[in-house]
């Protein structure tokens, strides 16, 4: 019969083949006699190699096990490396490396963090020491951002770890200084025209934290003489780029003639600082001349007429007349120009009539009507006449502006047969073969306005990389004539690149109008007024060759970058300056999708 069971073990270093009585050796008998057991091995010392064999005495003697057990005690964890990444002016992210979980299941990790000028040696539980718990319980390195902390403030704070041994601590401290607000200064202006100009600032220190943002805001000074984001008639233009240093924007839409009030603005961390207010006047606008007319007309006199809008109150309108010319000689008759005669008319603003005479029989003439003040001379359409009545005439197909959709296409009437025109226009097709006439298979007819002289229609709905042959025409009681035909291609579209992506403030009710990218545009969601806040928004920054000519853009977007829409207006602000394209998120209803790709489009530089 068995007489006694149990274990016998030993710390490896000292004996690893221990026995009943060897040195070292403790003996831990059990109860029972055949089968399985197990006994409790107490007490051992922590993170020791023990060697351990189990025996059995009966009267014949004692048995072991052939094989040798060996097992690790447990240790407290191994935490080293406390770093720090993303300081802002209130957050930061804290972390540490866990080597070794001391053979024993982590419970609990994170950092802990204080105030240096208040404990420069935080530990769980100690004086000013705040915990953050990192989920999770794996080895390696974590990280946590830690918010809620105070603005341009030193902290110090350590990694922990916690498991059934105890808590262990990084040896290693780690310390870091909260961001302050960027500093901003000198606001900047130049290149001030009747509705533009070019603002800035100089961005000198990013208080310790990247910049996010940067630009200007502005508004009239009537209106707000201190404009702040989201105040009253405030628009915000953010700069392409967030980099420290002077940076100047393209204002647009601004007011001819008035004062205007703006700031420079630096956003790190959430916080926006500003430069001190200033202000500029932009530059008059030019005279309004409209309703150019013509009546009383012999073989060689008549008498013109027009319509002098002052728009500007403020500026004085110090001439005002008529210029004419024989179209033959110039199409296109300003003031000192050759060939161009000038016929002044007293008063300023309001109707005015002129009679002019001399004039040579069966001769086409052209005229406009003009006015000036302190910002220039400013003219009204212009207006073509027969001194005498040949047969209804049109000649001169011309077209400009080619893009890959759209293009402006023209004529001049340049006799209308004695009879009033009724209507005239732009006859095209893509049929090389016959000449287009009004009512023709594959036919498009755009009517234009007017009667007499020089015209153009915008044309729209062109198919691109195709030969179009098109024709002017002009129509009266006697019948219709066609100028002769001529043709032009429309252009490729162009994938011109993708944009940068940012973060930016949400954009305001009072923000510069959308660019219009549909036909027709969709309809803008509300926005109510609110704190500004940071949205998604994407930049296009135009190249140099392209921001000089005039482009038919198309944005597209896409979630996985194989499949592109357009860009849907009605939760995104698209907005267009010289020198970039922007789209900023602008829907209260609904969040930006978490995966964005834009792409712009445009047809080639004519």
């Amino acid at each position: 019969p068995i007489t006694e069971r149990g274990v016998v073990y030993s710390v490896t270093s000292a004996n690893d083949n221990p026995f009943i009585g060897g040195a070292g050796v403790i003996k831990k008998p059990g109860t029972g006699t055949t089968g399985v057991f197990t006994v409790s091995a107490i007490p051992l010392v922590a993170n020791t190699t023990y060697s351990f064999r189990a025996y059995a005495t009966n009267s014949l003697g004692t048995s072991y096990t052939s094989t040798i057990g060996t097992f690790n005690t447990s240790t407290s964890p191994t935490i080293v490396s406390p770093t720090v990444a993303s300081v802002t002016v209130n957050s930061a992210v804290l972390g540490a490396d866990l080597v070794s979980n001391g053979n024993s299941s982590i419970t609990e990790r994170g950092v802990v963090y204080a105030l240096t000028s208040v404990n420069s040696n935080p530990q769980v539980g100690g004086t000013g020491s705040t915990k953050v718990i990192v989920p999770g319980t794996a080895t390696g390195v974590f990280s946590s951002n830690v918010p809620g902390l105070t603005t341009n403030r030193a902290y110090t704070f350590r990694g922990y770890a916690i498991n059934t041994i105890g808590t262990s601590y990084t040896t290693a401290v780690g310390t870091f200084t909260t961001a302050t607000t960027p500093t901003i200064v000198s606001p900047t202006v130049a290149g001030i025209t009747s509705t533009s100009a070019t603002l800035g600032g100089n961005i000198t220190s990013d208080g310790g934290a990247p910049i996010a943002g940067r630009g200007v805001v502005f508004s009239l000074t009537a209106t707000n003489g201190n404009p702040l984001f989201g105040g009253i008639g405030v628009t915000a233009i953010a700069a392409p780029t967030t980099d420290v240093g002077v940076f100047t924007v393209e204002a647009g839409g601004l007011t001819p003639g008035k004062l205007h009030s703006f700031k420079a603005y630096a956003v790190n961390g959430g916080v926006i600082s500003y430069t001190p207010m200033s202000s500029f006047t932009t530059a008059a606008a030019l005279v309004t001349i409209t309703s150019p007319s013509i009546r009383d007309l012999t073989t060689n006199s008549a008498t013109l007429g027009a319509t002098v809008v002052n728009d500007t109150a403020a500026l004085s309108i110090t001439q005002r007349g008529f210029i004419y010319s024989q179209t033959s000689v110039n199409g296109n008759p300003v003031v000192g120009g050759p060939g161009v005669t000038q016929l002044t008319v007293s008063g300023t603003t309001g109707s005015m009539l002129g009679s002019i005479s001399g004039l040579l029989g069966d001769t086409g003439y052209t005229f406009k009507a003009y006015a000036t003040n302190s910002a220039g001379i400013a003219y009204a359409a212009p207006f073509a006449f027969f001194t005498t009545f040949p047969t209804l005439t049109v000649t001169s197909p011309t077209f400009a502006d080619v893009t890959a959709s759209t293009a402006t296409l023209g004529g001049t009437v340049v006799s209308d047969g004695g009879t009033t025109v009724s209507s005239r226009g732009i006859v095209l097709s893509l049929n090389p073969s016959v000449a287009p006439v009004i009512g023709g298979a594959g036919v498009s007819n755009v009517v234009g306005s007017g009667t007499m002289g020089l015209f153009t229609v915008p044309v729209t709905g062109l198919t691109t990389s195709s030969d179009y042959y098109f024709r002017a025409y002009a129509t009266n009681t006697t019948g219709t004539s066609y100028s002769s035909v001529s043709t032009f291609r429309t252009q490729p579209l162009l994938l011109l690149g993708q944009a940068q992506m940012q973060w930016a403030p949400a954009p305001q009710p009072s923000q510069m109008p959308a660019l219009s990218l549909q036909s027709p545009p969709l309809q803008q969601a509300a926005v109510a007024a609110s704190p500004a806040q940071a949205v998604p928004q994407f930049i296009y920054l135009k190249d140099i060759s392209e921001r000089a000519d005039q482009r038919a853009w198309i944005i597209e977007i896409s979630s996985d970058n194989k499949e592109w829409l357009p860009i849907d207006e009605r939760v995104w602000l698209v907005t267009e300056t010289t020198t970039e394209i922007k789209a900023v998120w602008n829907s209260t209803t609904s969040s930006p999708p978490t995966r964005l790709f834009f792409r712009i489009k445009a047809q080639p530089a004519s």
